[in-house]
Protein backbone atom coordinates (compact mmCIF):
# COMPACT_ATOMS: atom_id res chain seq x y z
CA UNK A 1 0.00 0.00 0.00
CA UNK A 2 1.37 3.42 -0.99
CA UNK A 3 0.91 6.12 1.60
CA UNK A 4 0.53 9.63 0.23
CA UNK A 5 1.64 12.62 2.25
CA UNK A 6 -0.51 15.70 2.00
CA UNK A 7 0.46 19.15 3.20
CA UNK A 8 -1.89 21.97 4.03
CA UNK A 9 -0.98 25.50 3.00
CA UNK A 10 -0.22 26.26 6.66
CA UNK A 11 2.14 23.27 6.90
CA UNK A 12 3.84 24.50 3.77
CA UNK A 13 4.37 27.94 5.34
CA UNK A 14 5.51 26.54 8.69
CA UNK A 15 8.21 24.47 7.02
CA UNK A 16 9.64 27.65 5.54
CA UNK A 17 8.85 26.78 1.95
CA UNK A 18 7.31 30.20 1.33
CA UNK A 19 10.38 32.28 2.01
CA UNK A 20 11.03 35.89 1.08
CA UNK A 21 13.42 34.75 -1.64
CA UNK A 22 10.66 32.69 -3.24
CA UNK A 23 9.77 33.93 -6.67
CA UNK A 24 6.20 32.65 -6.46
CA UNK A 25 5.01 33.87 -3.05
CA UNK A 26 6.01 34.26 0.57
CA UNK A 27 4.22 34.78 3.86
CA UNK A 28 5.71 36.39 6.95
CA UNK A 29 3.81 36.53 10.25
CA UNK A 30 4.83 39.71 12.08
CA UNK A 31 4.40 39.53 15.84
CA UNK A 32 6.41 42.37 17.42
CA UNK A 33 3.83 45.15 16.94
CA UNK A 34 0.88 46.57 18.84
CA UNK A 35 -2.16 48.31 17.37
CA UNK A 36 -3.87 51.35 18.86
CA UNK A 37 -6.94 53.07 17.46
CA UNK A 38 -6.86 56.86 17.71
CA UNK A 39 -10.15 58.72 17.18
CA UNK A 40 -10.44 62.49 17.12
CA UNK A 41 -11.50 65.45 15.03
CA UNK A 42 -8.56 66.03 12.68
CA UNK A 43 -9.60 69.65 12.08
CA UNK A 44 -8.44 70.51 15.61
CA UNK A 45 -5.13 72.11 14.67
CA UNK A 46 -3.80 72.26 18.24
CA UNK A 47 -4.32 68.51 18.66
CA UNK A 48 -2.67 67.81 15.29
CA UNK A 49 0.27 70.03 16.26
CA UNK A 50 0.69 68.22 19.59
CA UNK A 51 0.71 64.88 17.74
CA UNK A 52 3.47 66.24 15.51
CA UNK A 53 5.43 67.32 18.60
CA UNK A 54 5.66 63.66 19.69
CA UNK A 55 6.54 62.44 16.17
CA UNK A 56 3.10 61.46 14.87
CA UNK A 57 2.28 63.20 11.61
CA UNK A 58 -1.22 62.75 10.25
CA UNK A 59 -1.45 61.01 6.89
CA UNK A 60 -3.66 62.17 4.05
CA UNK A 61 -6.78 60.15 3.25
CA UNK A 62 -6.04 56.53 2.28
CA UNK A 63 -2.33 56.99 3.14
CA UNK A 64 0.03 56.34 6.04
CA UNK A 65 3.00 58.05 7.66
CA UNK A 66 6.03 56.54 9.38
CA UNK A 67 8.48 53.77 8.64
CA UNK A 68 8.46 50.42 10.45
CA UNK A 69 12.05 49.73 9.44
CA UNK A 70 13.25 52.58 11.68
CA UNK A 71 13.31 52.35 15.45
CA UNK A 72 10.93 54.77 17.20
CA UNK A 73 9.07 55.41 13.94
CA UNK A 74 5.51 54.15 14.34
CA UNK A 75 3.11 53.93 11.42
CA UNK A 76 -0.07 55.96 11.48
CA UNK A 77 -2.67 54.65 9.03
CA UNK A 78 -5.71 56.60 7.87
CA UNK A 79 -8.78 54.40 8.46
CA UNK A 80 -11.58 56.97 8.17
CA UNK A 81 -11.92 60.77 8.44
CA UNK A 82 -11.83 60.61 12.25
CA UNK A 83 -10.05 57.30 12.87
CA UNK A 84 -6.38 56.35 12.60
CA UNK A 85 -4.57 53.13 13.41
CA UNK A 86 -1.24 53.45 15.15
CA UNK A 87 1.18 50.55 14.61
CA UNK A 88 4.02 50.57 17.13
CA UNK A 89 6.66 48.15 18.32
CA UNK A 90 5.31 46.40 21.41
CA UNK A 91 8.37 47.34 23.48
CA UNK A 92 7.75 51.04 22.66
CA UNK A 93 3.98 50.99 23.24
CA UNK A 94 3.92 52.13 26.87
CA UNK A 95 6.32 55.02 26.20
CA UNK A 96 4.34 56.28 23.20
CA UNK A 97 0.98 55.85 24.92
CA UNK A 98 2.21 57.72 28.00
CA UNK A 99 2.96 60.70 25.73
CA UNK A 100 -0.24 60.34 23.72
CA UNK A 101 -2.80 59.84 26.51
CA UNK A 102 -2.41 63.32 28.10
CA UNK A 103 -2.84 64.91 24.65
CA UNK A 104 -6.06 62.94 24.14
CA UNK A 105 -7.29 63.81 27.64
CA UNK A 106 -7.03 67.54 26.81
CA UNK A 107 -9.12 67.15 23.64
CA UNK A 108 -12.17 65.28 22.42
CA UNK A 109 -10.09 62.22 21.51
CA UNK A 110 -9.56 58.68 22.69
CA UNK A 111 -7.22 55.72 22.39
CA UNK A 112 -8.12 52.05 22.31
CA UNK A 113 -5.44 49.36 22.48
CA UNK A 114 -6.54 46.78 19.91
CA UNK A 115 -3.34 44.74 20.00
CA UNK A 116 -5.24 41.50 20.60
CA UNK A 117 -7.62 42.17 17.73
CA UNK A 118 -5.35 41.96 14.70
CA UNK A 119 -3.00 39.52 13.05
CA UNK A 120 -0.24 41.27 11.08
CA UNK A 121 1.45 39.61 8.14
CA UNK A 122 3.28 40.37 4.92
CA UNK A 123 2.72 38.68 1.61
CA UNK A 124 4.93 39.07 -1.42
CA UNK A 125 6.40 37.48 -4.52
CA UNK A 126 5.79 37.45 -8.25
CA UNK A 127 2.40 35.70 -8.06
CA UNK A 128 1.04 37.43 -4.97
CA UNK A 129 -1.35 39.65 -6.96
CA UNK A 130 -2.91 36.56 -8.54
CA UNK A 131 -3.38 35.00 -5.12
CA UNK A 132 -4.86 38.15 -3.56
CA UNK A 133 -7.24 38.73 -6.48
CA UNK A 134 -8.97 35.52 -5.46
CA UNK A 135 -9.10 36.49 -1.79
CA UNK A 136 -10.39 40.06 -1.70
CA UNK A 137 -13.10 42.06 -3.49
CA UNK A 138 -10.78 45.08 -3.65
CA UNK A 139 -9.03 45.66 -7.00
CA UNK A 140 -5.52 44.88 -5.78
CA UNK A 141 -4.02 46.40 -8.95
CA UNK A 142 -4.89 49.88 -7.63
CA UNK A 143 -3.05 49.51 -4.31
CA UNK A 144 0.08 51.61 -4.75
CA UNK A 145 3.00 51.99 -2.37
CA UNK A 146 1.93 54.31 0.45
CA UNK A 147 -1.79 53.57 0.11
CA UNK A 148 -4.09 52.09 2.79
CA UNK A 149 -7.46 50.42 2.19
CA UNK A 150 -9.97 48.66 4.42
CA UNK A 151 -11.57 45.66 2.74
CA UNK A 152 -12.14 41.95 3.29
CA UNK A 153 -9.70 39.08 3.11
CA UNK A 154 -11.87 36.03 2.67
CA UNK A 155 -14.48 36.39 5.41
CA UNK A 156 -12.36 38.67 7.62
CA UNK A 157 -12.21 42.44 7.77
CA UNK A 158 -8.70 43.51 6.78
CA UNK A 159 -6.54 46.57 6.26
CA UNK A 160 -4.12 46.40 3.33
CA UNK A 161 -1.17 48.74 2.89
CA UNK A 162 2.00 48.71 0.80
CA UNK A 163 5.40 49.88 1.99
CA UNK A 164 7.23 48.56 -1.08
CA UNK A 165 6.47 47.14 -4.52
CA UNK A 166 5.13 43.53 -4.63
CA UNK A 167 4.85 43.34 -0.83
CA UNK A 168 1.45 43.64 0.83
CA UNK A 169 1.12 44.31 4.54
CA UNK A 170 -2.17 43.00 5.88
CA UNK A 171 -3.89 43.45 9.21
CA UNK A 172 -6.62 40.84 9.50
CA UNK A 173 -9.13 41.49 12.23
CA UNK A 174 -10.21 38.58 14.40
CA UNK A 175 -13.91 37.88 14.45
CA UNK A 176 -15.75 35.93 17.11
CA UNK A 177 -19.27 36.16 15.71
Amino acid sequence: MVQENFESALDYCKKGKLQENSKVAFLEDIKEYSFVVLRFRPKEEIFTQKLGDIGLNLPDSLRFTGDLSKKNSPLLLWISPDEYLLIIRTEEKDTILSKLQPICDDHNAFLVDNSGTYSFFRLGGEKIKDILKKSTPYNIETLDVGKVVSTNLGQSVAVFFKTEQNIYNILARFSFS
